[in-house]
């Protein structure tokens, strides 16, 4: 063959090859098992299930892993787990006879020990569990166990497995290694954690954070088992350390022989992609803005860029370096991808950061105090003057539950008397609020108890003493309920410090000359408050 023949062959050859790589992969499976219920003495665990959902619906999206060779139990007995194995046995049985290469992938996230799974009362020992594994005849198996004990800490729910050194595994890039790999999400006498932020798993959230790419280092479309192990070890090491009182360790204990890589994920396969580029540095945080959901938390230095897989849609974006914070918003077109520009985002004052709820801020409770204008309950005239203190708790991403205490003091005067008027409320309410910017817009409906104090002098108490006994002064209290309809403005300042300006109308039942009677009021207030 001629030299320039030989020239032009070989990057069509190449082409083919390429092009036929994915007919060639690998025929892949997963088994993804939450169970959020174990023995009678383990804690209850909320996002379990949940972490499993989200493992089984990534394999699917990026691993390569068909939906009718993905296997997801959520809550499931002991019996059911062995029978999903029985299952995955000869789903990788039938896919051998067609001569293909075999890879499984084994999740679980649950209740456990260093011994055994706790699947509710019932236990499925981790010998029983290895050798299950260890008899399907695939060419490599890949478990990963993010196993609870029972017990709780300050910010996180426990979790335990066996522990390991950090490892760190270099390949050859050609497929075909042949072996059993077990990571585990933390380490000897360890507690691994859940946390209501995340919605799920420190170790997990960081997992699947790796999986959509933030793992991917070299940056060639592909996630592989060293790369995750990695970020998943050092990601989970720092949230753990900085966020909860213990320390969590992941471990893998690696048995593979032949040459080659397990691909875990590969990126390309995602329907659009965010490109974080090289020059934004800091923590991205990446949320679906259909529901919330945290996708992917992405620790990037300015120096590289990262590629993460997400399905079409539009997304929140949040970015943090030092105390500082910046937030936007992108859309994901499908098939597309698009990089994250510097101008796409705004800097941000942490309160209005992302418009977040409580699973997103670690900080949902605040207080404030401002300064009140009121009209007096009983009095009906005048302007009371006062001031007010509030303390408020977000629920999720919308709703609101505070207590107030507002105290006015007003006076007045006809011809005859002279009035000091006191109100003192106590109000529990319920509220929603929506955010724009910086700014936050809400409105409750409360109710409490009312207290009000009059005192009544005659101007001219003096002479009337001096020639009769005639009463000159009088004073009386009364104390009944109140229903509360409120809104209020919130405009964040620097750091956690907030801006309130606030009114409402209550109407209140009070005891009046000898009946009970109903009364309107409102107030205003103009304050500020502190987000901690």
């Amino acid at each position: 063959m001629s030299r320039p023949l030989s020239r032009w062959l070989a990057p069509v050859i190449a082409a083919v090859v390429l092009a036929a790589a994915p007919a060639m992969a690998a025929t892949r499976f997963v088994l993804a098992v939450g169970n959020n219920v174990g023995a009678e003495s383990d804690g209850a665990l909320r996002w379990a299930e949940r972490d499993a959902r989200r493992v089984a619906e990534l394999m699917r999206e990026l691993g390569q892993v068909a939906s009718g060779r993905a296997i997801l139990l959520q809550g499931a007995s002991a019996e059911l787990i062995r029978s999903a194995l029985v299952r995955l046995h000869g789903q990788v049985e039938e896919a051998r006879r067609h001569g293909t290469r075999t890879e499984i992938f084994v999740f679980y996230s649950g209740h456990g020990d260093s011994t055994a799974l706790h699947i509710g009362e019932e236990e499925i020992p981790l010998d029983e569990l290895r050798s299950r594994i260890r008899s399907i005849p695939a060419d490599s198996a890949v478990t990963i166990l993010d196993a609870c004990r029972a017990g709780a800490l300050r910010s996180g729910r426990a979790k335990g497995a066996v522990h390991g050194p950090a490892f760190d595994i270099s390949l050859a890039r050609e497929p075909g290694p042949a072996g059993q790999v077990i990571i585990s999400s933390a380490g000897n006498d360890e507690i691994a954690q859940e946390s209501d932020e995340l919605r799920g798993s420190f170790f997990t959230h960081h997992l699947l954070s790796g999986l959509r790419g933030a793992a991917d280092t070299d940056a060639d479309g592909r996630v592989t088992l060293a790369e995750l192990y990695r970020y998943a070890y050092h990601h989970t090491l720092a949230s753990s350390h900085g966020e909860t009182s213990a320390v969590q360790h992941p471990e893998m204990e690696l048995r593979l022989e032949g040459e080659g890589e397990i691909v875990m994920s590969y990126l390309q396969r995602s329907s659009s992609s965010l490109v974080l580029p090289r020059g934004l540095d800091g923590d991205f945080l990446i949320v679906d803005d259909r529901n919330g959901h945290v996708l992917a938390e992405v620790r990037k230095p300015g120096s590289e860029s990262r590629r993460i897989a997400l399905p079409a849609g539009r997304y929140r974006i949040q970015l943090r370096h030092a105390s500082r914070i910046w937030a936007g918003e992108v859309a994901l077109d499908w098939g597309g991808a698009q990089t994250l520009r510097a101008s796409d985002l705004r800097e941000q004052p942490r309160l209005a950061a992302l418009a977040k709820g409580s699973h997103l801020d670690p900080s949902p409770w605040s207080v404030q105090v401002a300064a009140v204008a009121a009209s007096p309950t009983a009095l009906g005239e005048g302007i009371g003057l006062g001031g007010h203190a509030g303390l408020e708790r977000m629920l999720g991403e919308h709703f609101l539950l505070r207590a107030d205490l507002l105290v006015s003091h007003a006076r007045a005067s006809n011809e005859v008397w002279r009035y000091a008027h006191l109100d003192l409320r106590l109000t529990a309410s319920a509220g929603y609020a929506i955010f724009a910017g910086p700014l936050r817009l809400s409105a409750g409906l409360g109710a409490g108890l009312l207290v009000v104090r009059e005192e009544a002098e005659r101007i001219d108490a003096e002479r009337i003493s001096a020639v009769s006994d005639a009463a000159t002064r009088s004073a009386s209290s009364s104390v009944g309920p109140s229903a509360v309809l409120g809104v209020e403005i919130r405009l964040a300042l620097v750091d956690a410090w907030i801006l309130v300006l606030g009114g409402d109308m209550h109407l209140a039942c009070l005891p009046i000359s000898g009946s009970w009677q109903t009364r309107l009021a409102g107030s205003g207030l103009l304050g500020v408050g502190y987000v901690f």
